[in-house]
């Protein structure tokens, strides 16, 4: 009977530490769980929905643009898509977005400074899409410093932690882009050429005619000054069967320019035909194409980067610190984030753990950064956050006392970084 007892016992011994060892296993999972993930938020993507065969320029939220050519997009088997194509963008332009997306601007030759990073989704139909093999896009990031500099494209993968590190683009083309001082607007006038309810007819890309043309129609500065104020004024005729003939062509400009138009205007099906209730209608009418000076110039420059692939995507300069580079190690021990913010550049990296200390290798000496540290609380649910001002050196012994913070303000706190 006693030897029944003790064996009922040792297996409940057992059983219990099983459980234990479970809801360990569990919590230490739900610790490893970067804090980026909890910082994230779908309003952080735009979704843009795309017509595959036009060709397009997609503006985001901070700034920057996207310009994409019509059948850029294959399957991942690399067959054509045809139709809608939804686009999803997710711009990242200051320190806290570079946090709350677990990045570290560090590639292989060293510490990089950004100049803006996007990452770039294209599905049809819920499936992932790429580009083509013959195709790229551009992407133009805003020049805030208005300096040329040498910015490379990267491009990002996840490390074993899951932090977003970056490798340099084989051979990329970038350059630097400014906007003009002179504006160019450009508007699509019609009338139906049959006696059709006009309510009930629409014109089925309008807008994105308007985008093409003012990416055929192209001026010279000379030409440009020369029509300020003023504007081409173009005649033409819409078939049935989708047929766009140019007739005439008004305005201050040469022959041979009004011929290049008329050449270009004909070779492309910028819009397609009315229809009303199933029915095709001939139509006529003018574009204008309008210049003026442009009241929100301000010599505004954009970084242009030629990407032949989608994901994480990243305009960089190298930093060739001057300083001697040194090895830190910031002395703080657990299950922590912690990210070293330079206070001159837009830099953060991540730091990762070596003999029980979290390691920063080949930093500059002396330079001023900031040292985030960041803890989930499993208890409570919360952040322990500690924002730390220091300079770079060996050995960081001292770090500030935590703040026990809600994820809401936590991003209040990353915030005030920018």
């Amino acid at each position: 009977m006693k030897t029944k007892k003790v064996l009922f016992i040792l297996i409940g011994i057992i059983l219990n530490s099983c459980t234990n060892n479970r809801i360990d296993e569990k919590n230490v999972a739900r610790n490893k769980t970067p804090i980026s993930e909890r910082l994230k938020s779908d309003e952080d993507i735009s979704i843009i929905a795309l017509n595959s065969e036009k060709d397009t320029i997609v503006k985001g939220r901070k700034g920057t643009k996207i310009q994409i050519d019509k059948n850029t997009f294959t399957d991942i088997d690399g067959n054509p898509v045809k139709g809608v194509i939804d686009l999803f963008v997710k711009e990242v332009m200051s320190p806290e977005d570079i946090i709350r997306e677990n990045i570290s601007t560090i590639a292989e030759e060293g510490i990089l400074e950004t100049r803006g990073m996007m990452k770039i989704e294209a599905f049809s139909q819920g499936k992932k899409l790429k580009l083509a093999d013959n195709k790229n896009i551009s992407i133009y990031f805003p020049n805030r410093s208005y300096a040329s500099e040498d910015v490379k494209l990267y491009y990002g993968k996840e490390n074993e932690n899951r932090i977003v590190e970056w490798e340099i683009a084989a051979a990329a083309e970038t350059k630097v882009f400014s906007e003009d001082k002179i504006k160019l607007d450009i508007s699509i006038k019609y009338r139906l050429l049959e006696d059709l309810d006009n309510r009930n007819a629409y014109f089925k890309n309008r807008s994105g005619g308007q985008d093409l043309l003012k990416n055929v129609l192209t001026f010279t500065d000379e030409e440009k000054e020369k029509l300020l104020d003023g504007y081409v004024r173009i005649h033409w005729i819409l078939f049935e069967d989708g047929d766009l003939e140019v007739y005439a062509i008004e305005g201050n400009i040469s022959s041979a320019k009004k011929k290049e138009i008329e050449n270009k205007l004909n070779k492309i099906p910028f819009v397609e035909p009315f229809e009303r209730e199933g029915d095709v209608a001939d139509l006529n009418g003018t574009i204008d194409v309008l210049f003026y000076e442009n009241e929100e110039y301000d010599e505004e420059n954009f970084y242009v980067l030629t990407t032949e692939r989608l994901g994480w995507i990243n305009c960089d300069i190298f930093i060739d610190f001057e300083a001697p580079k040194v090895e830190m190690f910031v002395n703080v021990q657990g299950e922590k984030e912690v990210k070293v913010l330079f206070k001159n550049y837009d830099t953060v990296i991540s730091g990762y753990v070596v003999n029980e200390r979290y390691y920063f290798g080949k930093v500059p000496k002396e330079e001023p950064i900031e040292i985030i540290v960041m803890e989930y609380d499993n208890e409570q649910d919360m952040i322990k956050y500690s924002l730390t001002e220091t300079v770079v050196k060996e050995e960081i012994n001292k770090i500030s006392p935590y703040e026990l913070l809600t994820i809401d303000e936590l991003k209040s706190k990353l915030e005030l970084l920018n």
